[in-house]
């Protein structure tokens, strides 16, 4: 695979020197462009809302089992309690609180990935980078992993409980 082509930030010779003025960027080790809080908060919002909507299926049968102790799961039963929502509800029911779901992801997903950089950034910044290689990313996925569950705790309860629903 061949490396992407970097895209200057200086439009002439006379600018190369002059660093470009972004408001609101936080400066990032992780991107290397830079991005602003918003753009953070938005490229990890549609990344969390993608993948989450493509797994969404295994998800509403894994909470099917889940809330459904009587059931031993077995992949041959996944696949039937999969085959029967879609007959029940048709294919849309594999998707069913995916709604829900997506009110809780979207928001963890942008603050996970908006805390993790910044903290990367800073940690790096205040000159923890010559520290173990995975201490600073190890304590920026921890700070943002807690940030994003505190702020989103209450929609994953309301997420359970609409996505046990069977029929």
């Amino acid at each position: 695979l061949h490396s992407l082509p970097t895209i200057p930030h200086t439009t002439s010779p006379a600018m190369a020197s002059a660093p470009v003025a972004r408001p609101n960027v936080v400066a990032s080790t992780a991107d290397g462009y830079g991005l602003s809080t918003t753009e953070l908060l938005v490229v990890g919002a549609c990344a969390g809302a993608l993948a989450k909507t493509v797994t969404a299926p295994l998800d509403r049968v894994r909470l099917i089992y889940q809330v459904s102790p009587s059931r031993a799961y077995s992949f041959r039963g996944a696949l039937g309690v999969a085959a029967d929502i879609a007959r029940l509800a048709g294919p849309q029911g594999l998707w069913y609180g995916h709604v829900a779901t997506l009110g809780r992801v979207i928001p963890f997903a942008g603050i996970q990935f908006l805390v993790f950089d910044t903290m990367q950034s800073g940690l790096a910044a205040a000159g923890w980078t010559g520290q173990s290689a995975l201490l600073v990313p190890s304590m920026a996925g921890a700070t943002a992993a807690f940030a994003a569950t505190m702020a989103t705790y209450p929609l994953d309860v309301l997420r359970a409980r609409m996505m046990g629903h069977v029929g």
